[in-house]
């Protein structure tokens, strides 16, 4: 069902617009703020988001009040940086 989803809202984009997620154990209430995050995360602190909903629903699936939030969004005027993963 959740396969289902992710390929229906990524069919619904328009040219320039991305889809990412963020699985979140509690509620987000208001604004995002990069600032709530723990310090203590691998990349620092800050609101992070994949391309994957599966990969969010697997950080928070353990929790009772979890949820899965998307953003869409266009990115035409996106300034960014990108990075090669892999096991180095």
């Amino acid at each position: 069902m959740n396969l289902l989803k992710d390929m229906f809202w990524k069919d619904d984009l328009g040219a320039n617009e991305k889809l990412l997620f963020h699985g979140a154990k509690t509620e987000i209430d208001g604004e995002i703020d990069i600032h709530k995050g723990r310090k203590n995360n691998d990349l620092g602190q800050g609101f992070y988001i994949g391309e994957s909903y599966k990969q969010a629903i697997s950080f928070v699936s353990g929790f009772g009040n979890s949820s899965v939030y998307y953003i869409r969004f266009d990115d035409r005027d996106l300034k960014c940086k990108r990075y090669e993963v892999n096991q180095e």
